[in-house]
């Protein structure tokens, strides 16, 4: 969530600021993590469903120019 490439990473960059809190700090991270996925998931899905409404109507706009043209 910070950029770096592992967790590892960012919590030896970081650790020493919370020495005692790491279990704190590492659960805080994860929940963060968790609701960022969960939001990134339904972003997902939406922007599935619109692609699928958008291929169906351009489908249906091919058969009307197909049909129009026969």
């Amino acid at each position: 969530m910070l950029g770096h490439k592992t967790a590892t990473l960012t919590l030896d960059t970081y650790g020493h600021l919370w020495p005692d809190r790491l279990d704190e700090v590492s659960d805080r991270l994860d929940s963060q993590r968790s609701k960022v996925l969960k939001l990134a998931k339904k972003k997902a899905e939406k922007a599935q469903k619109k692609a699928a409404k958008l291929a169906a109507e351009v489908a249906a706009l091919e058969a009307a120019a197909d049909a129009a043209a026969a």
